[in-house]
């Protein structure tokens, strides 16, 4: 993203607000690297380049360490002439990273795909495409250029088409200069909605137009308003708006506060626009700690969505259930939002080693290099209709030494769990959690097939992560026939073909092939497996996370049963490597 919408999002990080960052179109050298070094601590460096190669000079680099707590504590570098950059002194453990540079904006990322973690000794390349632009003038009702007023783009649809479905909407915001002309760079390819006036997602200063009503391009309602399409690295120019001047609704209550809540903490509530699965506007009011009303000026006719969140304790947040308010040619007072404390889900990280003697002496998984992250699963939330914040559907955590992990500040929802650790020969085996009450002996229920159900205020306890020593992994090829295009960026799917892994689905495994058609799978558990590579995925999960999904047993057996017809078996030892593995194309 454009370094204008950095600078916002860095602004409600200190502000307490929890965000999940996620990293896109980067690639580490040393991952996964059986004979990483173990150094206590080193470096993280790297470089930043354009899609077409060249360096990105001056691109702000911002490293988060998963083990930190509160999340906003992070380390800033700036990318040299060449592009390059350095993080030093860091100590050994995981670490999410993000770039961003004026001009620039991340390349399409498929929206559930997992975040990546870098380790201390990692060498990373970070891809950046050239950001597209939006210019034209505004003028007000008599003719005259608007002078400073804001103009804001929000994404309605991504360069695949695809309408974004998360409570913050990729958003971008200028002001006009004195001729009434705005200038807004460095946005993502897709479809967008120009407005001016009115009070902006990220502003926390009053502004002369912040009580109108925002006025869309060309000059246009919210429901009238013009899709303006951008391209990567391409101007569109002449988008003019001619303001209506016209004034908005206001949206206001008051927050009931608990009794025990910390004194200093603020209150901080959320309004978003809902529109279409996703978010087109999102406003932010700051009340303090000794203010319980708020309210929101210059808000349009629309669907709405409220949501308190504030400090209950140093580590502890608590939240409103979302609130859902219609606004329609009046004023909306006397709404009152009641916060509740959030879940936490705490757990351990349990190592099951292997007696086989192929397995002797490898490297165990470093618990400071494994990660349990918990993420809110869309699609069975998909009837409740509701967003909630982006920090609090999702949470991550580093186990202890003895395997311990905490996650804190968990919205009510479903949730899958997942996991990342860095040893060759290890595998995901079981994601268990013990029921609140149950004996000992009871079996624990499987959370890789059923989604963990949390509840406002809740403490789960015994989320068991069981990974297993004796995985092997698979590199090849995928083969095409004479004559016969290979699609790029192909997916490689393994199934297991024993029927009673067939409802496991941590036995299902999913990668992207390289632009040459080859591939690499690894942490697999041992077995046998059907190797498919569908021709057309359009109708498959784009990563491994969405293919394990509890909610897509039919799509994992359905993807089983096709590649059982293929007919392209692999079988892997304990601790095997198979290499010069080829798969053909498959037709559907």
């Amino acid at each position: 993203m454009a370094n204008h919408s950095h600078d916002m999002k860095v602004l409600i990080f200190t502000m307490g607000l929890l965000l999940l960052v996620l990293t896109a179109g980067a690639s580490a050298q040393t991952q996964g690297d059986e004979n990483a070094d173990s150094t206590s601590t080193g470096t993280i460096s790297g470089r930043v380049i354009s899609d077409a190669g060249a360096p990105v000079p001056n691109a702000y680099v911002l490293l988060r360490s998963v083990n930190s707590a509160p999340a906003f504590l992070i380390r800033r570098a700036v990318t040299d002439r060449e592009g390059a950059f350095r993080i030093d002194g860091l100590d050994r453990g995981l670490y999410i990273v993000t770039v961003s540079a004026a001009s620039y904006a991340q390349p399409l990322r498929e929206p559930n795909a997992p975040p990546s973690y870098y380790r201390v000794g990692d060498l990373i390349t970070f891809t950046l495409v050239r950001g597209g632009v939006i210019t034209g003038m505004v003028t007000t009702a008599s003719g005259e250029p608007a002078v400073g007023m804001g103009v804001r783009t929000v994404m309605v649809r991504d360069a695949a088409g695809v309408a974004p479905k998360t409570s913050t909407p990729q958003y971008a915001e200028r002001s006009t200069d004195d001729r009434g002309i705005y200038r807004i760079y460095g946005l993502s390819a897709g479809a967008y909605l120009i407005s001016a006036g009115g009070r902006g997602s990220y502003s926390f200063l009053p502004g002369a137009f912040e009580n109108d009503s925002p006025t869309y391009a060309p000059s246009a309602t919210r429901d009238t308003a013009a899709e303006i399409e951008v391209s990567a690295g391409a101007e569109t120019s002449g988008v003019d708006i001619r303001y209506r001047g016209e004034p908005g609704r206001s949206i206001s209550g008051a927050v009931v506060r608990l009794a025990t809540q910390l004194q200093f903490g603020s209150n901080n509530v959320t309004l978003r626009r809902v529109r279409g699965g996703g978010a087109e506007f999102v406003g932010f009011t700051f009340t303090g700690s000794g203010t319980q009303g708020f309210s929101f000026n210059g808000v349009p006719d629309g669907e709405y969505e409220l949501e308190l969140q504030t400090n209950f304790s140093p580590t502890e947040m608590a939240m409103s259930e979302p609130f859902r308010v219609t606004v329609k040619g009046a004023d909306v007072s006397g709404i009152v939002l009641t916060p509740k404390l959030l879940a936490h889900i705490a757990g351990r990280v349990r190592l099951d080693p292997s007696t086989s003697p192929q397995c002797k002496n490898k490297r165990r998984p470093a618990f400071d290099e494994t990660v349990v992250a918990v993420q809110r699963s869309q699609e069975l939330d998909a009837k409740e209709k509701s967003f909630s914040t982006t920090g609090f559907a999702g949470n991550q955590a580093t186990p202890n030494r003895a395997g311990e992990f905490l996650l804190r500040n968990i919205g009510p929802g479903r949730y899958n769990v997942s996991t990342k650790f860095f040893a060759r020969y290890w595998f995901l085996r079981s994601i268990a959690i013990q029921s609140p009450g149950a004996p000992k002996a009871a079996q624990a229920t499987e959370s890789s097939r059923i989604p963990i159900v949390v509840k406002s205020g809740e403490r789960l306890t015994n989320l068991i992560v069981t990974l297993a020593e004796g995985a092997g992994s698979v590199r090849g090829t995928i083969k095409v026939a004479e004559g016969e295009v290979r699609p790029s960026g192909a997916l490689v799917f393994l199934t297991p073909a024993e029927r009673e892994a067939a409802d496991n689905p941590l036995r299902y495994y999913a990668v992207q092939s390289e632009s040459d058609g080859t591939f690499a799978l690894s942490n697999l558990a041992p077995g046998t497996y059907w190797a498919i590579v569908p021709a057309n995925t359009s109708d498959e999960p784009l990563n491994e996370r969405s293919l394990r999904d509890p909610s897509q047993t039919e799509k994992r057996l359905k993807l089983r049963r096709d590649a059982e017809a293929a007919k392209s078996t692999v079988e892997l030892k304990p601790c095997q490597n198979l290499v010069d593995v080829q798969l053909p194309l498959g037709r559907r």
